[in-house]
């Protein structure tokens, strides 16, 4: 019964993700994942969500944040985890360091939007995860990134 609850929450909020975030969704701005039953995976381009070499939120980008936190909030039994990525340009030591910035960025930018600091956990994983070949431009493209991992808990 307690799996049956936990699927039906989860249900309600991808669904309620899906309808905030669809514009970012069609732009490409934000994927959104079901993982398991109880675990969504939303991914943001860094593109759309960092200068080069930064770890300031761009402003443009606030308003998806905003809708973000609006829907963290009514469902309070979940847990999220904030990843950072990097491509492999660079040192490492310097690239891991940005990824947790990163992450770090975004967990205060949910915090001060309201969201429990409690229920926020921020890692950086630097180049250690790519999605793609870093021999391109596009496959480095993909692998900047943040991914917020959205858990409920029972």
């Amino acid at each position: 019964a307690a799996g049956a609850g936990i699927g039906y929450l989860m249900d309600r909020q991808e669904a309620e993700l899906r309808e905030q975030l669809a514009s970012e969704r069609t732009d490409h701005a934000i994927e959104l994942e079901r993982v398991r039953e109880d675990l969504l995976k939303l991914t943001m381009s860094n593109e759309i969500s960092f200068d080069v070499d930064s770890a300031a939120i761009k402003p443009a980008f606030k308003p998806t944040m905003y809708k973000l936190a609006e829907v963290l909030k009514k469902y309070d039994r979940n847990e999220i985890t904030i990843i950072g990525h990097t491509d492999a340009t660079g040192p490492e030591g310097y690239n891991q360091q940005l990824s947790e910035r990163r992450a770090v960025a975004v967990r205060d930018q949910l915090v001060t939007l309201g969201v429990p600091a409690s229920r926020l956990r921020a890692f950086g994983r630097g180049e250690l995860e790519p999605r793609a070949d870093n021999g391109s431009e596009a496959g480095r493209q993909l692998n900047r990134r943040v991914e917020i991992m959205v858990q409920t808990t029972a």
